[in-house]
């Protein structure tokens, strides 16, 4: 009979292997999976990090430069011409000295309604909780300032009751 044609017979069970090799596969099994389930977890929330921060520089940039018009659109920045020809040209000394509290307000809700938008937008359904924005304005010198968006909020990550757990 040629070689080809010969039969594989498994090998017999020797002396002392009673279920090491099974034993040993469920731990690196389990660690394995538990460090796959981290690394998800982790990269989820890095994600939702990198687009928050994104959403805040936009939000800073977008209030930035509608700050003076409350009713102007704050995503596209539209401005009506009559709101352009009502521009006080001494308005940041009137500001400075009666002070913008109205105007901030203002400008404090439109970053947060731009805010919670684009996080409807581009985040899972329920993966963010509890936002909460707010809109600080920096004096530069006496007629220039710049605005700071802080906004802080809970993510919901997956398999967050293993981590938990462990």
């Amino acid at each position: 009979m040629p070689n080809a044609c010969r039969l594989i017979r498994p090998k017999k069970k020797r002396d002392g292997e009673s279920g090491e090799i099974m034993l040993e596969g469920i731990i690196i099994l389990t660690v394995t999976m538990f460090i796959l389930f981290w690394l998800i977890g982790m990269c989820f929330l890095y994600y939702e990090r990198y687009i928050l921060t994104i959403i805040s520089n936009d939000a800073a940039k977008k209030v930035a430069a509608t700050y003076n018009r409350p009713t102007s659109d704050v995503i596209m920045g539209f401005v009506s011409s009559k709101t352009a020809a009502r521009t006080d040209t001494y308005r940041h000394v009137v500001a400075k000295i009666f002070g913008e509290g109205k105007l901030h307000n203002t400008n404090e809700n439109k970053a947060k309604n731009y805010v919670n938008y684009m996080l409807d937008i581009t985040n899972f359904p329920g993966a963010i909780d509890n936002v909460d924005v707010t809109v600080k304005t920096v004096d530069d010198n006496f007629v220039r300032k710049h605005i700071e968006v802080t906004t802080t909020c809970e993510f919901w990550t997956p398999f967050a009751g293993v981590f938990d757990f462990f």
